[in-house]
C-alpha cells in the first residue's frame, strides 16, 4: 500500500497504526495543546514507548524552539504533518499538550529523571521513518 505524501490533520492513531511494529496503539489527550496540534497517540515500538503527534500544518510541527528551551539533546522523527518522539519521561509530550499540572508535579519531584536513551531514540526514529517516510532529526543544543 503506498504511503500518503502528507498526513496534515490526520488522526495520530491512524498514523501510529501505519508504523510497522507499533503495538498497543492508544489515543492520547491533546489537552490544552499548542497551536496546530490535532491529535496524539502512543504505542510501543521495539520495546520503547513512542509519542505520535499529528499537526494541522508544518510550522506548528517544528519542535526546535521547544527543544532549545529544554536544552536537551534528542533524536526524533518528523514528516509532513507528524512528529514522533521516544522516551520514558514524557516531559516534552506534557509540554506539547500544555499539561501544566503534571509538569508542575515533575518539577517538584526531587528525584532526577533517567538520562536520555539517545541510541534508543535514534533507533525508534529510524524505524518510524522506514514506515512513514520523513526524516530523523538529531537536535543538539547550540546547533
Amino acid at each position: 500500500m503506498p504511503m500518503p505524501t502528507t498526513y496534515y490533520g490526520e488522526n495520530a492513531v491512524t498514523i501510529a497504526s501505519s508504523i510497522e511494529g507499533c503495538s498497543g496503539v492508544a489515543a492520547g489527550d491533546v489537552g490544552g495543546g499548542g497551536p496546530g496540534l490535532v491529535s496524539t497517540a502512543t504505542c510501543t515500538l521495539d520495546g520503547r514507548l513512542i509519542y505520535v503527534n499529528s499537526w494541522m500544518d508544518q510550522p506548528h510541527g517544528d519542535l526546535t524552539m521547544l527543544l532549545k528551551s529544554d536544552g536537551a539533546e534528542m533524536y526524533y522523527a518528523k514528516g509532513e504533518g507528524w512528529t514522533v518522539t521516544a522516551g520514558s519521561v514524557p516531559i516534552l509530550q506534557l509540554q506539547l499538550t500544555s499539561n501544566q499540572d503534571e509538569l508542575l508535579k515533575l518539577s517538584l519531584d526531587a528525584t532526577p529523571g533517567p538520562d536520555p536513551d539517545l541510541p534508543g531514540q535514534k533507533a525508534s526514529a529510524e524505524s518510524v521513518t522506514r514506515s512513514l517516510g520523513g526524516d530523523v532529526v538529531h537536535f543538539v543544543v547550540g546547533r
